[in-house]
């Protein structure tokens, strides 16, 4: 996760919170830095589950994710992922997203449907 995420996603989503841009405010709120948005962990884990699917043939009918702990700037976040399973509709992956502590951060499932 990079130092320029939480300032980029913030003005992209319109999501003000200073905790993800104001060291000085997160510090006072007891965090070790700015926090990256949950919704920023969340696109990069998905981006990085669909990113050897055949989208031309697939589209996410649903999205279901839980998040689990907190990422700052800096931190390496792996995403692991389930192989495919079949559902009467298209296919299921889950994943679930870590730390390089090992502490698991977003944990979820990306449903594809077939497009058209």
């Amino acid at each position: 996760m990079t130092r320029e995420g939480p300032t980029v996603d913030t003005e992209c989503s319109t999501i003000w919170n200073p905790i993800h841009t104001d060291i000085r405010l997160a510090h006072a709120s007891g965090l070790p830095d700015i926090v990256v948005h949950g919704t920023e962990t969340m696109a990069r884990a998905v981006t990085a589950v669909l990113d050897d699917q055949d989208l031309g043939r697939w589209t996410v009918g649903r999205l279901a994710t839980r998040f689990t702990g907190m990422v700052v700037p800096g931190e390496t976040v792996t995403v692991h992922r389930t192989d495919p399973r079949p559902d009467p509709a298209g296919h299921v992956i889950g994943f679930r997203s870590t730390r390089s502590d090992g502490a698991t951060v977003l944990q979820g499932s990306v449903e594809l449907v077939p497009r058209g």
